[in-house]
């Protein structure tokens, strides 16, 4: 425990402020811990709840602390007696009459013959005249006063000493100016609940180039609805305002009818119907922009990655091509068949996907963590067409597979092996444009949402 110099005066003046902040650390004691009651506690010392912890632990050391300072410091200490005269050798307990309670500094008389006068060290003042060595003026913390018994008061006491009742003495001495040594051990914060856990970075997010100019006016229009919620409801704030306070004044008019009542109640229904105006401005624009953001959204959603998406495989697939082991195996004699051939050639396909056609949406389902594909019934440009074997279209053992070369005014256009050098109507080939043997793949690195 470490030990220091306190002035006194100082003690005093900032006691009302010291006991307000003790106060309020004691109110963000208690927030903290219900806190931490309702995480649980702070399991081993891990993570930001062990530095909440650490906080709890400081304040609570710094409670008990303040508890151990004098009580009522200051109103009880009005004075501090000086000591009595000695009448005899004996320094028996005398009776005290010095301004200041006994229980202040000093140390119990020694003597034993009960009706002697001398006083008690208890009430001394090592700041009263009659104590001070030198100038009075000077207060020294090294001053070291002796009493009528004989023994040292001053810094090489500690406060609160076991003292008898207040001496006889004269000195009448007040509270300002005392100095006296406090021992006072601060607690320590535990440096190792002080480190702040670094954040956890977010996992990179992947936008196709063709895709970034709808990332972008998503995040636009996300942040004009935003905007536009939050006018809308500082705008309808404003005029629940306006109206009660017309309403009142209309129920005070109607009791007195001061003219400058009228005059006011006729500004605040004015004020009242151009807020109205704008409110009805703002909410077909907030309808609006939440009717654009849906779309956006919708669209978004055919591309966006589950959080364990292989990045780095989908950005090398982008703009890339097939695996040439790939395109080898599933090339044949007679390759004008062959519609998977075709797929991996006109796009850059992973090896998870080119089994036969009509399983390539059950590839895609079983690599959906990785890959990040999604099926789907929307056709959009990019896409992949798998039929199942039902298909009136595709092989009855294969399946079919093509590519969307467009989509244009809800026509749909398409390339395969039997049209590999043009477009064509995909409703110009089948008329089961829809239905659970039709689904639509969209490759994150390739479709256009």
């Amino acid at each position: 425990m470490d030990e220091f110099q306190v002035n006194l005066p100082d003690i005093l003046a900032a006691q009302e402020e010291f006991k307000a902040k003790i106060a309020a650390m004691q109110a963000s004691d208690d927030a903290i811990k219900g806190i931490m009651q309702s995480l649980g506690g702070a399991p081993d010392g891990a993570g930001p709840i062990s530095g909440v912890q650490g906080m709890l632990d400081a304040l609570k050391r710094l409670e008990e602390d303040v508890a151990s300072l004098p009580s009522d410091v200051g109103s009880d200490l009005g004075g501090i007696g000086g000591a009595g005269t000695v009448d005899d050798s004996h320094h028996g307990p005398g009776e005290g009459h010095g301004h200041g309670p006994g229980s202040g500094m000093g140390n119990q008389g020694s003597g034993n013959s009960g009706g002697n006068n001398a006083g008690g060290n208890s009430g001394m003042n090592p700041n009263s005249p009659e104590n001070q060595t030198g100038d009075p003026a000077e207060t020294s913390t090294e001053t070291t006063t002796e009493t009528a018994t004989g023994e040292p008061i001053g810094p090489d006491l500690p406060p609160g000493g076991n003292g008898g009742t207040a001496g006889t003495g004269a000195g009448a001495g007040a509270a300002a100016g005392g100095v006296f040594a406090m021992p006072f051990a601060m607690g320590q914060q535990n440096q190792g609940d002080d480190e702040e856990e670094e954040e956890e970075e977010e996992a990179p997010e992947y936008v196709s180039a063709v895709n970034a100019p709808l990332k972008k006016e998503l995040d636009e229009k996300a942040a004009l609805l935003s905007s536009a919620q939050e006018n809308l409801q500082t705008v309808q704030n404003a005029l629940d305002e306006k109206q009660d306070r017309l309403s009142r004044l209309e129920a005070a008019f109607a009791a007195n009818h001061d003219p400058k009542l009228a005059d006011r109640i006729n500004q605040l229904r004015a004020e009242v119907s151009e807020l109205n105006a704008s409110l009805n401005n703002d909410m077909a624009l907030v309808d609006t922009l939440k009717v654009e953001v849906d779309a956006l959204a919708k669209r978004w959603s055919y591309i966006d990655l589950p959080p364990d998406a292989n990045l780095e495989k989908i950005r090398a697939l982008e703009g890339g091509e097939t695996s040439q082991w790939i395109k080898d195996a599933t090339r044949n004699e007679d390759n004008s068949v062959n519609c998977v051939n075709y797929v991996v050639n006109r796009v850059p396909i992973p090896g998870e996907l080119p089994l036969n056609a009509h399983l390539w949406d059950e590839q895609a389902t079983k690599f959906a963590d990785e890959l990040g594909i999604k099926i789907g019934d929307v056709p959009l440009e990019g896409a992949i067409i798998v039929m199942e074997r039902e298909h009136s279209y595709a092989n009855d053992v294969y399946g079919h597979v093509m590519y969307v070369e467009k989509v244009e005014n809800g026509i749909v256009w398409v390339t395969d092996n039997t049209y590999p050098d043009r477009m064509v109507r995909l409703d110009h080939l089948t008329d089961e444009l829809s239905g659970p043997y039709i689904k639509y793949l969209y490759l994150p690195w390739q479709v256009v949402a």
